[in-house]
C-alpha cells in the first residue's frame, strides 16, 4: 500500500535527509575510528545510520546495519534488553517493507520474547538520541545545521509516536522537550497535535512530512538550480 504524502517529498526534503546521512556516517566513521568497530560506544551510531536508511526507504542499506546493531546490543546490553528489543522492532519494519515475509515471523517472535521477559515498557535509546541531536543543531549557525537538528527532532517524535512510546510513563519528560524544540520553531499546540497525529510511519512517507515541515516553517534549503551551459556554436571554415 503506497504510503500518505510520498508525492509531497521535495528536492530540500531529500536534501535534508541526505546530509543528515552523511553526517551519520561520519559519525560512525569517527566512531569506529576512536573506540573500534564492535565497540559499545559504536552501537548507537550504528543503529542511527540504520534507522535514517529506512526512513528514506533505502531497506537494502538498512538491513546490514540493523542486523549488525542488533548483534552488539545483545553483546554489550544483553538479550532481554530494551536496547536488543528496538533492533529487532526496525528490523522487523524493514522486513515488513520489503515483504520478506519468513523474516517477519521470525523477527516477530523474538522480538515478542524479548518483551516478555522485560519488566516494563522501556523507553527506546533511540528516541533519546535523536532529540540530543536536534537539540544541538537547534541554535546553530548554519542554515544545514539548523534543518539537520529539524529533521533530528521529527524523526524522534515519529519514532516515539509509531512505537506507542509517548504512552510510556518515562516519556512525558521527553515529549516536553520536544514541545518546547517546535515551539521555537513557531510551531503551536494546533500544529503540534497535527504531526502528532500523523507521525506514523508505516502509513505516511517521512520524508513527505518532513517536506512539509520544512516549507511550512521556512526552514526548507535553497537549492540552486543548475546552470545551462549553451551549446558550443560550431562554424563551418570552407
Amino acid at each position: 500500500m503506497a504510503k500518505t504524502f510520498l508525492s509531497k517529498r521535495t528536492p530540500g526534503g531529500v536534501a535534508v535527509m541526505m546530509d543528515a546521512i552523511d553526517h551519520a556516517r561520519e559519525d560512525l566513521q569517527r566512531a569506529e575510528k576512536q573506540y573500534g568497530q564492535a565497540a559499545k560506544e559504536t552501537a548507537e551510531p550504528v543503529l542511527i545510520l540504520g534507522f535514517l536508511y529506512y526512513l528514506m526507504g533505502d531497506y537494502g542499506q538498512a538491513e546490514p546495519l540493523l542486523l549488525r546493531y542488533v548483534a552488539m546490543a545483545k553483546e554489550h546490553f544483553g538479550q532481554n534488553t530494551r536496547e536488543t528489543l528496538e533492533g529487532l522492532g526496525l528490523l522487523f519494519e524493514v522486513y515488513v517493507e520489503l515483504n520478506r515475509m519468513g523474516d517477519v515471523v521470525r523477527i516477530g517472535n523474538e522480538a515478542n520474547a524479548v518483551s516478555r521477559k522485560l519488566h516494563s515498557w522501556p523507553h527506546p535509546p533511540l528516541v533519546e538520541a535523536l532529540l540530543h541531536r536536534a537539540e544541538l543543531g537547534r541554535n546553530a549557525d548554519k542554515p544545514a545545521s539548523r534543518q539537520r537538528g529539524f529533521a533530528f527532532a521529527i524523526m524522534s517524535l515519529c519514532w516515539s509516536i509509531f512505537g506507542a512510546f509517548d504512552r510510556n510513563p518515562d516519556s512525558p519528560p521527553v515529549l516536553d522537550r520536544l514541545r518546547l524544540f517546535f515551539k521555537s520553531r513557531g510551531i503551536g499546540q494546533e500544529e503540534w497535535e497535527w504531526i502528532a497525529k500523523h507521525a506514523r510511519l508505516n502509513r505516511n512517507d517521512f520524508v513527505g512530512l518532513l517536506s512539509i515541515l520544512l516549507h511550512h516553517t521556512g526552514l526548507a534549503p535553497v537549492l540552486l538550480k543548475p546552470v545551462l551551459r549553451r551549446k558550443p556554436r560550431i562554424i563551418e571554415v570552407r
